[in-house]
């Protein structure tokens, strides 16, 4: 019995053991070490030495002391390399203790299996090509590029060329480029033209080689393409500028691949080399100008390692990063900022087109091709699913080392589609190797921006699968109709050209097309309130007399056409006295003083009022011959009165009319006019009063509104809503000092009604934004303010008239989150439709001028 009981004990103990070692294994799965596991970090023989020694902390390069002596960061490898990388270990050390929160920006590449599996658990949000272009267009709309600290003449040609690629027709008779290939191949090729003709890079001569300056030593293998590029924008003389001061981009000449391999060689850490680069840009910022006064916006760099997003992440982040690894949601690429860098495998450096070309359609007799080594957790599925699976396609892990990889290349000249899988990162060589061998793409890599994403259009040419599809993939290139694959094979060709190193740059090749997708980025990302503010000039007619012209009200719901007219009188930046300089005419009446002083009251007639206008007008064009020099297309004013429409429609009508009466159905030209905010002013000398509301918590009330019964939709509202229990549905409130009972409905109520009265627009969408409410505009055919710049369905709703039965459905329906995310946007925005005494940037005296500028610039053309 004791023998049996102490055999038991054994087991037990045995598996309690067994129970605590699994549960270490377990744990120890959820951890990343630097060598991939916990054996290989803790024995691993190619650990990096580090050295102790003196080092100042990190500055910032903007605050650089150009009197200190910067040293490069070294540290001890080889006798044989420069006597700049060595002993430069004591940087990283330093770094790495100080900068603990640099584990988050810069996470350490860990090749191993566990890492494989851990990232494959993590939930990352998959986007669609279509949804990398919206948000494409989305960034270059809200991005704020820093404002130079003073202009140069390279800002001048940026602001010229801006404006002409802006005013680009379409036209898609072009036959030496392929329209089917593009999103756009007017915008393309007015870009392209505009860098051939504009575009001065200057190159920086400091850094040391093998890391700068060496692109010979990266002509060769799957790196090649920043060495390519590197060498031949050193040989340009179309494009190089020995002279900063007339350059628009300029170039930081380093290899990420000789980076790495020279400062260390067998390291995992990605934050190794982050303090090399840091220290270059201390000693360029400190030794010259140029990055601080943009920021570092208009400067470039081109690299095509995998670890080139971390090492540039935090230091470079401002420039424009041209590099291969692009995953937009783990290696920081900033899609309208950076540029998705080509992966080109180069095995022939001395005639990279070597074997340039493939089979046509009906020879391919593999379906799909596949081949490689079982790099990151997405290849192993792709095998495990299709390898061996299927006789027509061909999905294999790597193949077996030929001479010149004449096997592999024979299997993608033979293919239909050739598989694209990611390996660790989502960046690969098949896809332009795909292109080079005239097969159809598919690309399996989520998150991957491909190359020249700005201008091209992939989805013709290429097929994207999500990761998660793999188990269907066969029945997805199934599904593809022969005449498909037919058109796609045939693009693929077309697009081939533009994907190709000559020895000798072509036209429209990778290196052209590479350096015109940083040029197109620096082209787009100038603002057109950027231009405004360095360019614009307004002339103002010093004819008309008061109090019609040159004179203003400053209060009431008429206020907005008075502040407008009286801060650009008195504006020193815009305005000029010599009218052969200025790029607008401004016409300075007010249409609430020409209502009170001309108006028979009670006759029912505007006649008078409008003769009178077009008297002046007429005089205007007799005096000067600035008029009849565009017709009218280049003079504004900015009028509020319901009536000014009417008053402005006959002879002004070719004007810009800022209104606030922005009804598309009366005469309100989208495009050429522009939608003037209608606002309630209550004090002049301050404007600001009362500004604010109760957080989204404290707002105890669904809907409110209170006016008077004008027009026709405001008695159906009341007719409705007026007895709803959760709703503020009211006539006309008793009056108070300072409306403050109106005020306080606002303040504490989630939802604003701005219901039309007689006329479209309502003092009401502006008064909702400055007390933080959510406007609910029921207003047909009414064009809000701002429109040509704002997206207002992020942050108001917009109701038809004919649907105000369903109103409180319509605000019912709108989710908590949604809600608040909409009253946030709605304080960001409102700072836009402040007036103030002494006007700020982007305010709304600016805001408006902008809109009258944009509208002129970018709808009309000079």
């Amino acid at each position: 019995m004791g023998q049996r009981f102490q055999h038991v004990l054994g087991i037990q103990r045995l598996a309690y053991f067994g129970g605590v070692v699994f549960a270490v294994i377990i744990i120890l799965l959820h951890f990343e070490f630097p060598y991939g596991d916990v054996i290989s970090s803790s024995f691993s023989a190619s650990k990096i030495h580090i050295s102790y020694g003196a080092y100042s902390n990190v500055s910032n390069c903007s605050t650089y002391n150009s009197t200190t002596a910067l040293k490069a960061p070294q540290i001890l490898l080889d006798f044989n390399i420069p006597e700049t990388y060595k002993n430069a270990s004591i940087l990283v050390l330093n770094f790495t203790k100080n900068e603990s929160i640099a584990r988050n920006i810069f996470p350490s590449a860990n090749l191993s299996t566990v890492t494989e599996v851990h990232r494959k658990k993590q939930k990352v949000k998959v986007v669609s090509v279509s949804e990398m272009h919206d948000i494409l267009v989305q960034n270059r709309a809200s991005s704020h590029s820093k404002k130079p600290l003073w202009t140069s003449r390279a800002d001048q040609d940026l602001l010229n060329a801006k404006i002409q690629f802006e005013n680009t027709s379409y036209n898609e008779d072009d036959h030496s480029l392929y329209p089917s290939v593009f999103r756009n191949i007017s915008i393309f090729r007015r870009s392209y033209e505009l860098m051939e003709k504009t575009l001065k890079v200057y190159i920086y001569k400091e850094g040391e080689k093998p890391i700068f300056h060496q692109p010979e030593a990266v002509m060769k293998g799957i790196y090649a393409s920043e060495g390519w590029f590197m060498m031949q924008m050193k040989s340009s003389k179309r494009f190089i500028t020995k002279k900063p001061k007339q350059a628009h981009l300029f170039y930081i000449p380093y290899s990420s691949k000789l980076l790495k391999e020279t400062l260390f060689p067998n390291s995992y850490d990605r934050e190794s080399v982050v303090p090399y680069l840091k220290n270059y840009i201390d000693l360029i910022s400190g030794r010259y100008s140029f990055w601080n006064r943009t920021g570092g916006a208009d400067h470039f760099l081109v690299a095509c390692h995998d670890w080139a997003p971390d090492e540039t992440r935090r230091f470079m982040d401002t420039c424009i990063r041209a590099i291969c690894n692009t995953d937009i949601q783990k290696s920081g690429f900033e899609l309208g900022k950076d540029v998705s860098l080509p992966e080109t495998n180069i095995r022939y450096p001395q005639n990279p087109l070597q074997n340039l070309g493939g089979k046509p359609p009906s020879k391919r007799s593999i379906f799909a091709f596949f081949a490689g080594k079982m790099h990151g957790y997405l290849r192993p599925i792709l095998l495990r699913h299709w390898e061996n699976k299927d006789p027509e396609m061909k999905i294999l892990k790597k193949l077996p080392k030929v001479k010149d990889d004449k096997n592999y290349v024979d299997f993608m000249k033979n293919s239909k589609f050739c598989i694209c899988a990611k390996g660790s990162e989502v960046n690969s060589p098949r896809v332009v190797e795909a292109i080079f061998y005239e097969c159809v793409p598919v690309i399996i890599s989520d998150n991957f921006v491909p190359p020249f994403f700005e201008v091209l259009d992939w989805e013709s040419f290429a097929v994207f699968i999500p990761e998660k599809d793999i188990p269907d993939l066969k029945k997805i290139l199934l599904s593809i109709p022969k005449n498909r694959y037919l058109q796609m094979h045939q693009r693929v060709k077309e697009v081939q050209k533009h994907f190709l190193w000559h020895v000798k740059p072509v036209r429209y090749d990778i290196f052209h097309m590479i350096l015109h997708s940083i040029w197109y980025t620096r082209l787009v990302r100038v603002k057109s309130y950027e231009i405004m503010e360095q360019t614009l000039k307004v002339y103002i007619y010093k004819d008309g007399e008061k109090p019609i012209f040159h004179d203003w009200i400053l209060e009431g719901i008429y206020a907005s056409e008075g502040w407008f007219l009286k801060l650009m009188e008195a504006n020193k930046q815009f305005v000029t006295e010599d009218p052969s300089e200025a790029h607008l005419f401004y016409i300075p009446f007010s249409s609430r003083l020409l209502e009170l002083t001309l108006y028979v009251p009670h006759s029912h007639s505007r006649d008078n009022l409008i003769q009178f206008m077009k008297n002046h007008t007429d005089m205007l064009i007799t005096k000067y011959p600035f008029w009849n020099r565009t017709d009218g297309s280049d003079h504004f004013l900015a009028a509020c009165h319901d009536w000014a429409p009417a008053e402005t429609r006959v002879r002004l009508l070719n004007t810009i009319r800022a209104l606030c009466n922005a009804d598309i159905q009366t005469g309100f030209h989208i495009g050429k006019d522009v939608s003037l905010p209608t606002t309630y002013v209550q004090s002049a000398t301050n404007p600001l009063k009362k500004v604010g509301g109760e957080p989204p918590s404290n707002r105890s009330t669904l809907a409110f509104f209170a006016g008077h019964m004008h027009g026709l939709v405001r008695p159906i509202l009341l007719a409705h809503w007026g007895n709803d229990t959760d709703m503020k549905i009211l006539p006309r409130m008793p009056h108070v000092k300072g409306n403050q009972n109106y005020i306080d409905h606002m303040k504490t109520s989630k939802f604003c009604i701005c219901a039309r009265g007689f006329a479209v627009h309502s003092p009401r969408v502006v008064e909702s934004l400055y007390f933080n409410c959510v406007p609910v505009i029921i207003s047909d055919n009414y064009v809000p303010p701002l429109f040509n710049v704002l997206n207002w369905e992020s942050f108001a709703v917009f109701i038809s008239e004919k649907d105000i039965p369903n109103l409180k459905a319509v605000l019912l329906s709108i989710t908590e989150d949604k809600y608040v995310e909409m009253y946030e946007r709605v304080r960001k925005v409102k700072e836009h439709f402040f007036w103030h005494s002494e006007p700020v940037k982007y305010d709304l005296f600016h805001m408006i001028l902008h809109s009258v500028w944009y509208s002129r610039v970018y709808a009309t053309g000079f």
